[in-house]
């Protein structure tokens, strides 16, 4: 048998080409791949090979603890990761593809796959548990007798902060104030678009204290151009519909004029933050 170790450097490689921005706040990256061969029989295909991604960045509040199982389909059928405080090592394995067939079909599922992972998420203060389950599973079982399906406990969540115990999470609830029909004027021309200046109310929902706040919402039927189309013309390089937030020291009584303001800027940044030069023709 003979072993073979390749090994990339990410952050080199992107110094090198002028892309090392991609990785903020990373300061070491680098992915090694193990090859097996069987020795003198002139095979280049390897017989089994493996590979362990080592990331250390600067420390944030995030965990994670993953195991998975695929299937025969599968690029990797056995891999996972442990994330502690932002730095990382994933790993996976590219056999025993058989092996992970028999371990995760069942008669309803033929190659769902199967998770067993712990990871806590920055964004809601939530602690996500998964056991066995299916990768893509929505978390709910089968009905039952009453006709409702319920949340199945291999799959569920926890709420981490004391906050959302006492006062419940946060909510948001819409209001449309006013709307009007104006353009929103560029140097190349003028678009047509329907602004709706919508109330939101926000807080948490136990409890009676709201917040109140503004935001416009922009639909452009025949769209904006605001940034650089990187697809050659596919995608194209309008925005057909976005909102801005209405700051609440702006008057409410001339808010259209206020508002096509705000979109004015927000189409500027946007077209600045891509490289945006024209328009493309639009038939």
């Amino acid at each position: 048998m003979h072993l073979s170790l390749h090994k990339i450097d990410e952050l080199k490689n992107e110094r090198e080409n002028g892309r090392a921005k991609y990785h903020k706040g990373v300061f070491y990256y680098v992915r090694r791949f193990w090859y097996l061969y069987p020795d003198n029989s002139g095979e280049r295909e390897s017989i089994a090979d493996w590979h362990i991604a080592t990331i250390l960045r600067k420390p944030t509040l995030e965990f994670a603890i993953r195991f998975h199982v695929g299937n025969a389909g599968s690029e990797t059928p056995f891999d996972g990761h442990l994330k502690l405080f932002g730095s990382a090592v994933y790993w996976g394995i590219s056999m025993g593809r058989e092996l992970a067939q028999k371990i995760t079909e069942t008669p309803e599922q033929k190659y769902g796959g199967r998770d067993i992972s712990i990871w806590n998420s920055r964004e809601d203060d939530h602690l996500y548990v998964t056991l066995w389950r299916d990768s893509n599973s929505s978390g709910l079982r089968e009905k039952g007798k009453n006709g409702k399906r319920k949340r199945d406990w291999r799959n569920r969540s926890y709420r981490l902060n004391p906050m959302e115990w006492i006062y419940g999470p946060y909510r948001y609830s819409y209001k449309d104030m006013a709307k009007v029909e104006t353009e929103i004027e560029m140097p190349e021309g003028s678009y047509p678009v329907t602004l709706t200046l919508r109330e939101v109310s926000h807080g948490r929902s136990k409890s009676k204290q709201q917040s109140i706040s503004y935001c416009v919402d922009i639909n452009a039927d025949k769209g904006i151009p605001t940034h650089y189309d990187s697809s050659g013309g596919w995608k194209g390089d309008r925005s057909y519909g976005f909102g801005v937030d209405y700051p609440s020291g702006l008057s409410l009584v001339n808010w259209a004029d206020n508002a096509k303001n705000l979109v004015k800027a927000r189409v500027y940044k946007d077209r600045g933050r891509t490289g945006f030069t024209e328009p493309q023709e639009v038939d």
